[in-house]
């Protein structure tokens, strides 16, 4: 059921406060507390339902040795590969 505001007339809308439901006005901020129940539910189609995973990254600082030993892995890596492409590309 709508309700309006006795003092400005416009829309109230039911907002939780500490627990408890009450109406509060959409332009001067009025809240009254409801006479009957009022329950808050919202629906949500399915094709706007969707999940939102939030993934932390424990990062690291790393020293200077390791960041050397870090950079000669991959550049030992990425050369071997490259060869190893290099070589399949050349034969055919």
């Amino acid at each position: 059921m709508l309700r309006f505001c006795p003092k400005c007339n416009s829309l109230m809308v039911p907002r939780k406060v500490d627990g408890k439901v009450y109406l509060v006005c959409t332009s001067c901020g009025h809240k009254i507390q409801p006479k009957d129940k009022m329950v808050l539910a919202t629906n949500v189609s399915p094709d706007k339902h969707y999940k939102i995973g939030v993934i932390e990254l424990g990062l690291r600082k790393v020293k200077k040795d390791e960041q050397e030993i870090y950079r000669e892995e991959y550049y030992s890596i990425f050369l071997d590969t490259y060869a190893e492409t290099y070589e399949e590309g050349s034969e055919e």
